[in-house]
């Protein structure tokens, strides 16, 4: 659940989905 709201919240600030992957 946790890598899915990471992944939703950097998208909500205009990232790029492979940033996200980066913070894992």
């Amino acid at each position: 659940a946790m890598k899915e709201r990471m992944s939703n919240l950097a998208q909500s600030l205009g990232m790029p989905p492979g940033l996200s992957e980066g913070l894992k």
